[in-house]
């Protein structure tokens, strides 16, 4: 973000490739999943927010509407989609509403497993090529309330 604003006021855009996803995500949800995982983690799991993405050429448009913009393409390293669960964690999902718990392989501190959530399928993946994909309004909107975009 900080960069397509500076980039947004030098005149030109240089998003890496646009098909490229990114999830979405603000404090406010990052602090209240910390609370929840402290108040009822049992050890060894990890809460996995559901979160909604963005298209890099749908975060450009928002951010600089009409700048041009001179695809980069995607640098050494940098993953084309953010992957939060992988298929070979699909069996320890614990899925909710707005959360996903992997539970631990091992419930090796001897405490009770966790109870409650749906299971998912065995070839489950959650990735931001595959979430909520958010329209340019959404992130426009949510970068202003965030001041992400001044």
């Amino acid at each position: 973000m900080p960069l397509f604003n500076t980039h947004r006021e030098e005149g030109k855009l240089t998003p890496t490739v646009p098909e490229m996803t990114r999830f979405w995500n603000g404090m406010n949800r990052v602090v209240d999943l910390v609370l929840l995982a402290l108040a009822q983690g049992r050890g060894g799991e990890v809460f996995v927010p559901r979160l909604p993405a963005c298209l890099v050429e749908v975060l450009a448009e928002a951010i600089a509407p009409g700048v041009p913009a001179e695809v980069i393409g995607i640098r050494p390293g940098e993953k084309l989609h953010e992957a939060l669960i992988t298929v070979a964690e699909a069996r320890n999902i614990a899925a909710h509403d707005q959360y996903f718990v992997i539970r631990p392989t091992f419930t090796w501190w001897g405490g009770p497993g966790r109870e409650g959530g749906a299971g998912v399928d065995d070839r489950f993946s959650y990735s931001s090529d595959a979430a909520h994909m958010l329209t340019v309004e959404e992130p426009r909107s949510l970068s202003t309330q965030l001041g992400f975009i001044g």
